[in-house]
């Protein structure tokens, strides 16, 4: 996979922050192939569970299902839920306990899909990489969640290390990210051992494989390490 340099707009930039998010009267919500434990007019809340690994973003309550076109271009069926703009939220218990204190099996339980629960399962686990970068030039979804979560995935990382202590653990941000440069140097002096890798800005840096690479190369592949 051949990395490239895309004629990039560098004037078109992302907001810092999300100023504004217009609510909407229903929302779409593909199911695929679940069996839904709801019936028509339930109320949800904001945050409820719907099912494995996917929250409602408003209250309401559940119209049906209907036909929608999904992100792939296909249609498929999708649960609607219609916002009663009361934004009433479901009740959680005090569960952010310390993550340190937890066991391997429960942290891996409760935060990762079906998938890396089956990656994490092996006895070795030779790196962790948590990817800043997104696949397309003007997308910004995985550096927002980094800026907006730096604290709680160096602790996570922190908590997967302790389960796994001969693994090394990336973080990987553009070296043009300097608003995550920032987050992360200050905090990166209490986490030893993470390594914070910046890569250029290339097209196609995004993608796991070549991510993976990177690591198997030397060292990043001449790209920098900023302890």
């Amino acid at each position: 996979m051949k990395l490239i340099k895309l004629d990039k707009d560098y004037n078109i930039k992302l907001k810092s922050q999300v100023v504004n998010f217009l609510d909407t009267d229903y929302i779409y919500i593909p199911i695929e192939n679940r069996s839904l434990p709801f019936h028509k007019n339930q109320e949800v809340k904001k945050e409820e569970m719907l099912f494995l690994n996917v929250y409602s973003p408003i209250s309401g309550n559940i119209i049906g299902i209907t036909d929608c076109k999904l992100a792939s271009g296909n249609t498929g069926k999708c649960l609607v839920i219609a916002n009663n703009y009361q934004e009433k939220q479901i009740k959680r218990n005090a569960s952010r306990k310390k993550i340190n204190a937890v066991s391997a099996s429960e942290l891996i339980n409760k935060i990762f899909n079906e998938h890396l629960k089956e990656v994490l399962a092996t006895k070795e686990v030779s790196h962790i990489i948590i990817s800043g970068i997104d696949d397309e030039p003007y997308f910004g979804n995985e550096s927002f969640i980094q800026k907006e979560n730096t604290k709680e995935l160096l602790e996570m990382i922190d908590a997967l290390q302790s389960f796994y202590p001969t693994c090394k653990a990336h973080i990987v941000i553009k070296n043009i990210d300097s608003e995550n440069i920032t987050n992360y140097t200050n905090f990166m002096g209490t986490y030893q051992n993470i390594e914070l890798n910046l890569v250029d800005d290339l097209y196609l840096i995004g993608k796991e494989e070549k991510q993976m690479s990177l690591f198997e190369d030397k060292n990043l592949n001449n790209n920098e390490k900023l302890d």
